[in-house]
């Protein structure tokens, strides 16, 4: 599945397929596509885990892992004081793990 556009349809296949639960991995495409994720996985009656707290927030069955959004607001708050100071762009370090002191 490469399109959001057919979230909804990997959901239907998977269950049609035999499945009795879903584990939605983390990426931005299906923390975006959560709330199509959601109404399908309420519609066929399979539980999910989701790897983003924030999807339990919006009616997922449980989830696990860092919050997506909490994690962005550290990581670009940090950038935009540093670029606002004058640092240049590419004397940014690039990181996936934000430092949360």
């Amino acid at each position: 599945m490469s399109k959001p556009d057919n979230v909804a349809g990997a959901v239907d296949a998977a269950k049609k397929s035999g499945a009795t639960a879903l584990n939605v991995l983390a990426s931005a495409m299906l923390f975006n596509s959560r709330q199509t994720i959601l109404s399908r996985i309420a519609a066929l009656r399979l539980p999910a885990i989701f790897q983003w707290p924030d999807a339990a927030d919006d009616g997922a069955l449980i989830a696990c892992g860092p919050s997506i959004v909490q994690m962005f607001r550290d990581i670009m708050s940090r950038q935009l004081v540093k670029l606002l100071r004058g640092v240049k762009p590419a004397d940014i370090p690039v990181s996936s793990r934000p430092n949360l002191r």
